[in-house]
């Protein structure tokens, strides 16, 4: 009732609030494409990690195993774009990439900025200790493993809304800052 009465006074006094874009049928299954591939990579539980086998902030580690947003980008027909990040900078941070042809692929993903920040993780600086045993090891790996769950539901949960933002940001993308 109160949302009736909100927009009856915004009608009169001349505001019409902004057409919502309707979801993009191509963003919602490349969504769910996606999705899939993450719980896949989730459950191998096989993530980058330094020469003795701690956790690594990478796109792409010595072995060839590729971070999460790195198999996304890979998994979902786009390996060109993964060897150029490697090869540029295997550290980077795709929340900080606002053009090109990774851009443009983040765009189409169905996946939102936070999203995508929030797969990827935060950047881990190696650690030095003086002896790495297995359970450190396993610890490092279930750790990784429970923020890419918690990721998961987070998307999950929020898919809607997500979709829309998504769709919008294809629909009307924002001008990268100079």
């Amino acid at each position: 009732m109160n949302h009736l009465l909100l927009l009856a006074v915004l009608s009169a006094c001349g505001h019409q609030p902004e057409p919502v874009a309707p979801i993009d049928a191509d963003l919602a299954a490349k969504r769910v494409e996606l999705l899939g591939y993450l719980a896949e990579y989730t459950e191998r539980g096989v993530f980058p990690t330094d020469e003795r086998g701690l956790p690594l902030s990478v796109f792409e580690d010595s072995h060839g195993v590729r971070c999460p947003m790195a198999e996304l980008i890979y998994r979902s027909g786009h390996p060109e774009l993964v060897a150029a990040i490697v090869a540029e900078d295997n550290h980077a941070r795709l929340g900080e990439i606002h053009e090109g042809a990774v851009h443009d692929w983040m765009l189409g993903s169905g996946l939102t900025h936070d999203e995508i920040v929030m797969i990827q993780g935060e950047l881990v600086m190696p650690r030095t200790f003086e002896k790495v045993d297995v359970h450190l090891t396993n610890g490092q790996r279930e750790r990784v493993r429970g923020r890419l769950e918690a990721a998961q539901h987070a998307l999950r949960k929020d898919e809607s809304d997500s979709l829309k933002a998504a769709t919008v940001k294809v629909t009307r993308p924002v001008i990268a800052k100079h």
